[in-house]
């Protein structure tokens, strides 16, 4: 399993325990439902496509910029 995996999986273990903590309520499973898609799926394909359509400087844009989804006071960010 890749570092990124590792980190990716704790996170998301990160927020199922905060949800369980705040009562388990289903719209804190379904909010992580959604970003763990949105993270996992439909951001590495737009990303993808932006790198195809804006050429090498994407990829240089993409590793100055932090993605804003999951990002915690603290926490290193993990290469994408």
């Amino acid at each position: 399993m890749r570092a990124s995996h590792v980190s990716s999986a704790r996170t998301w273990a990160r927020l199922w325990f905060a949800a369980q903590a705040l009562g388990g309520s289903a719209w804190w499973i379904a909010v992580s439902v959604v970003l763990a898609l949105w993270n996992h799926v439909v951001r590495p394909g737009e990303e993808a496509g932006l790198e195809v359509r804006f050429g090498d400087p994407f990829p240089r844009y993409r590793a100055v910029v932090r993605c804003w989804v999951l990002m915690f006071p603290g926490v290193a960010a993990t290469p994408r």
